[in-house]
């Protein structure tokens, strides 16, 4: 459903500080070059830290300013308890 309706963006690898702020430069980029909703397909995301969470949550917050949202899709589940241990499941629209 959400894979045809909204752009998407996939993610591929790590997010950790390392890779932190290069990750929210393509994301913020994607966010405003699209209109509507975006879905983040995190199938091939293998590890995310606080700092990529961070950064989740920072753009989500900024698309829903616009009346928009950030739907967060196919986590694996090591990622997934990332999102659960951290409780921004619902900010970031986990499906």
């Amino acid at each position: 459903m959400y894979e045809q309706a909204f752009p998407r963006f996939a993610v591929v690898g790590e997010i950790d500080m390392a890779t932190a702020e290069r990750f929210r430069e393509r994301l913020e980029h994607h966010v405003a070059s699209s209109d509507g909703d975006v879905l983040l397909d995190c199938h091939e995301l293998t590890f995310i830290d606080s700092c990529g969470i961070k950064v989740l949550i920072d753009v989500a917050v900024a698309a829903s300013s616009q009346g928009r949202r950030l739907v967060t899709t196919n986590l694996q589940p090591q990622c997934r308890r990332t999102f659960e241990l951290t409780g921004v499941e619902g900010l970031l629209g986990v499906t």
